[in-house]
């Protein structure tokens, strides 16, 4: 991740720095106690304990035993008094630095939460196809936590330098003689934290791209379960499952691996140092040039030295990962959005009265070939117009440009002579009411399935919607409260689109996206519920979208589609006479009834 990119979380750090300044003077004050405890540890031995709390040059041979013991006990106290105070001082200051932690991580938390998924709900359609809901899912929570972890980082990794620098010094102001024992320490230290680093960035990098497989795998079994059931595919299923898993597992095993032998190897160093120390400080203070307190002074210090190393690592081993889930986070924030910015408000000139495609072609992401082609339709107030063509044809595609769902590659999508480019998400959603081939409900109840949030809409007004779509039963204040499961588990598929259906027209609108809306209805229930809908809906502009020539056979118009263009147009009996597709698939579907 560029510096550049980087800047995008500085805002995070900006609005907590005063918590993270506070935090890290807190943290240096709890280590400045930590190394102050071997000095001061050191002079318990060299001088409580050999000089019975006597200065050095002061002859304490002439003194009584019970003067002795006196002021030994003195110092040990005084001493004993100020080692506590310093401690009590370092465990006041680490719960203060964790208390700002703790509020700095759930405030960041808290806020790219917000801002991811704000971001996530006004990004365009092909940008979460692109990402995939899986991954989407992914960034906007691991990632976030791992993102969140690397500005808390910032101020960690400021400590491991300074207690490895304020431990040299220390280790060296106790005794250069020895400095060869901390310079060793330190080489080994930083080849082991090397060595553990050169071997799993790599594979943290490949993990994370394995959790986006895990979940998906996970994600598409669990709401494909019905299927794989009753295609007895669950073999086959658990199969491509333990083979993401075993490979998951392996490369989080490594890892984890690496770093439970990284902390033996600085333990072993540590050890080592220690080893070192007390035969080197012995021969020292035979030679009366050490005294035993500062070889446990020096002993200690050298221990915090290793140990700084071993934070160190431990940080630098988990800011990859970081900075890859921060890289996925980023992809996200960069996304074109349908927000309203930039975007024109509906103005009285644009009311929906006309829609007017001119030129239109369109293509999926990087595909070679154009889903939509040459795309040229003009529809006014009142007219209602039949879509019919082969699977894969492009019906949908083109209607999901007039919803704003997708940019045209080139041409343009008008309402009122507007350039919907123009109009923003919210605006072409007071315009058009949409109900997509597949149904979909949210946990609730029918009220709030029905609102979608828009609680101005009164109970007679959702009366009146599901009466129109047949679902009396529903029609009454207990049956708009009655529960929705997630996806609508609780009703059948009919149920469902009809629900959509009512869902869209409970607030008049100047247009309609009817897509395949009718396929799971049978053919009375299709024919009453488009007789009222079309009587309810008598002035507003109606895309019909379906696979039934009986479904669209009374529109003021009928587009043909085939392989992305439209093919022919006209009414029912216009096309059963100019086109051979069309008399085809009507032959085909209403047999003798074709005329």
């Amino acid at each position: 991740m560029k510096i550049k990119d980087f800047k995008k979380f500085f805002k995070y750090i900006k609005k907590n720095k005063m918590k993270m300044l506070l935090t890290l003077v807190f943290m240096v004050f709890s280590q400045s106690c930590a190394f102050a405890m071997p000095a001061m540890m050191a002079n318990i031995i060299d001088i409580g304990i050999k000089r019975y709390g006597f200065d050095v040059g002061v002859d304490f041979s002439s003194f009584s035993n019970e003067m002795l013991i006196s002021s030994q006990v003195s110092y040990m106290m005084k001493a004993g008094a100020q080692m506590i105070l310093i401690t009590l001082l370092s465990v006041m200051f680490s719960i203060i630095s964790a208390r700002f932690l703790s509020k700095i991580s759930a405030d960041i938390s808290s806020d790219m939460r917000s801002e991811v998924y704000l971001t996530v709900l006004n990004m365009s359609v092909g940008d979460v196809d692109k990402l995939s809901v899986s991954s989407l899912i992914t960034r906007a929570t691991n990632d976030i936590e791992h993102v969140k972890s690397l500005i808390l980082m910032s101020i960690h990794l400021l400590m491991p330098p300074f207690m490895a620098l304020v431990g040299i010094y220390m280790a060296l102001r106790t005794c250069a003689k020895m400095s060869w024992v901390i310079a060793f320490g330190t080489v080994a230290s930083v080849v082991a934290v090397l060595v553990c680093l050169k071997l799993t960035l790599p594979k943290i990098k490949v993990s994370q791209l394995l959790n986006d497989r895990f979940n998906m795998i996970v994600r598409e079994r669990l709401s494909g379960m019905v299927i794989t059931r009753i295609f007895g595919n669950d073999g086959y299923e658990l199969e491509k499952f333990n083979k993401c898993n075993a490979v998951f597992t392996d490369i989080s095993f490594f890892i984890n691996k690496v770093f439970a032998f990284t902390m033996p190897a600085l333990s072993t160093v540590m050890n080592l140092i220690g080893v070192i120390i007390i035969w080197v400080g012995a021969h020292e203070i035979a030679n009366t040039n050490m005294e035993v307190g500062d070889v446990m002074a020096f002993t200690q210090y050298s221990v915090l030295i290793v140990m700084s190393f071993f934070m160190f690592a431990m940080i630098i081993g988990n800011i990859p990962r970081a900075v890859i889930s921060a890289n996925r986070i980023l992809e996200i924030l960069n996304c074109k959005t349908q927000s309203s910015k930039n975007k024109m408000t509906i103005s009285k000139n644009v009311s929906g009265n006309l829609v007017e495609f001119k030129d239109v072609y369109f293509r999926y992401g990087e595909a070679e070939e154009f889903a939509v082609k040459n795309i040229n339709l003009s529809v006014k107030s009142g007219q209602k117009i039949g879509i019919i063509g082969p699977t894969g044809c492009g019906k949908s595609t083109v209607f999901k440009l007039l919803l704003g769902a997708y940019a045209p590659s080139s041409g343009n999508v008008f309402i009122d002579g507007v350039n919907i480019k123009n109009i923003s998400q919210s605006d072409l959603s007071d315009l058009i009411g949409y109900v997509p081939q597949k149904p979909i409900l949210f946990e609730g109840t029918v009220a709030s399935n029905l609102r979608l949030g828009r609680n101005q809409i009164a109970d007679e007004t959702l009366f009146e919607a599901l009466d129109m779509v047949q679902m009396t039963h529903l029609a009454n204040a207990h049956g708009i409260s009655e529960p929705v499961q997630i996806g609508g588990s609780n009703f059948s598929g009919g149920e469902r689109q009809r629900l959509t259906l009512a869902r869209a027209v409970v607030l008049s609108k100047k247009i309609y996206i009817l897509d395949d809306s009718f396929s799971k209805l049978d053919f009375v229930t299709d024919k009453k519920l488009r007789e009222r809908l079309l009587k309810k809906t008598q002035n507003s502009i109606i895309f019909i979208i379906s696979q039934r020539i009986g479904t669209i056979k009374d529109c003021d118009k009928i587009i043909l589609m085939d392989g992305g263009k439209i093919v022919a147009e006209g009414t029912h009996e216009q096309l059963l006479k100019s086109s051979e597709i069309y008399h085809n698939i009507a032959r085909l579907q209403l047999g003798g009834g074709i005329e």
